[in-house]
């Protein structure tokens, strides 16, 4: 069972969601088109002409949503927004129903339900649980509905064997998404990213914060003395610890804040919204609620900046703390 506060953070990247769905949609408009090119295809009495003119009536009705996606995605960043991503996919449905409603034949019903596996295999790959669920219940009803309608009326069998199998298996893939897409971008033990994830994550919220003007930092840590507690207590005490250290630096971390693992001891976090004196104020509070020490790099992103060149600073100013933390020791 995957925690709910993990899965999150193995998100897919929205802009990946949005041109996927572009392009799902525009497969879904072609091949309504090469259907209703087909006599034995019978699209139904959507018009009473030839084959010609109901091909463009289906592409017609169907690229309303895809319209939507190719149009608007670029232009006011659709593709970032999940929930409007729902949308145009339930609005892909409810054409694909409206299609199904006029079919003229079982043929024309078995070969327009075909359009449901676009959508059902999309939101298994793009949205989390609850949207998955949200759109097999759109298909389960609008494809009950449309097959209610259609000329030869619904045929619970046949239904069973094309829609509804779609469906089941639609579930257990988005589960099955759910879980690679977990064990490849979190971390097993602690919950947070790991490093790949992270960095995807990061370069999206710096660009993100540069179109926006606004600040962002990245915070760097290294646990002091982690090896010790390996060497004295095991392995197992030391995993312990990093749970425990997570556990408590999440207490005081905002929602929007992202926090990756880069190595055995060693952890990377980004501040969206935040300047260098608050994030200084963040990484006290971490220090005071922190089963173990640590040493941490600050470093404030600028409009030029890169994933790099941050880690580049936020590196040298934690060896520089350590450095500084061992001066005493090393000349009494």
């Amino acid at each position: 069972m995957i925690p709910r506060s993990s899965a999150r953070g193995a998100a897919l990247r929205s802009e990946t969601r949005g041109w996927a769905l572009a392009l799902v949609l525009v497969l879904g408009g072609m091949v309504y088109l090469l259907m209703a090119q087909a006599p034995a295809t019978d699209l139904g009495p959507l018009v009473p002409t030839g084959a010609v003119i109901d091909g463009a009536r289906t592409l017609a009705l169907h690229g309303g949503a895809l319209a939507l996606a190719l149009l608007a995605l670029p232009a006011v960043s659709l593709r970032r927004h999940t929930t409007a991503l729902w949308w145009v996919v339930v609005a892909s449905i409810g054409v694909t129903s409206l299609l199904l409603a006029g079919a003229g034949s079982l043929a024309a019903v078995v070969l327009t339900s075909v359009g449901y596996t676009y959508a059902v295999l999309y939101a298994a790959y793009a949205f989390e649980r609850d949207g998955l669920v949200g759109i097999l219940a759109v298909v389960v009803v609008g494809s009950l509905v449309g097959s209610a309608l259609a000329a030869p009326g619904l045929q619970i069998v046949l239904w069973a064997a094309t829609v509804g199998g779609v469906v089941v298996v639609g579930g257990v893939l988005g589960h099955v998404m759910r879980l690679l897409r977990w064990h490849a971008t979190v971390d097993a033990l602690t919950g947070v990213l790991t490093r790949a994830a992270f960095d995807a994550t990061a370069h999206s919220a710096l660009s993100s914060a540069r179109r926006r003007g606004t600040l962002a930092v990245l915070v760097l840590i290294d646990l002091d003395g982690f090896k010790a507690v390996n060497d004295t207590h095991g392995h197992a005490a030391g995993d312990d610890l990093l749970v425990a250290t997570v556990e408590a630096w999440r207490l005081r971390m905002r929602g929007q804040d992202v926090l990756g693992r880069s190595g055995g001891d060693e952890f990377v976090l980004l501040l969206p919204d935040t300047d260098l004196q608050g994030a200084r104020l963040l990484v006290e509070a971490l220090g005071h609620v922190s089963p173990i020490a640590f040493s941490a790099g600050l470093a404030l992103a600028g409009p030029e900046d890169t994933l790099d060149h941050l880690l580049n600073r936020a590196d040298a100013g934690m060896y520089e703390v350590k450095r500084t933390r061992l001066e005493p020791s090393e000349h009494p």
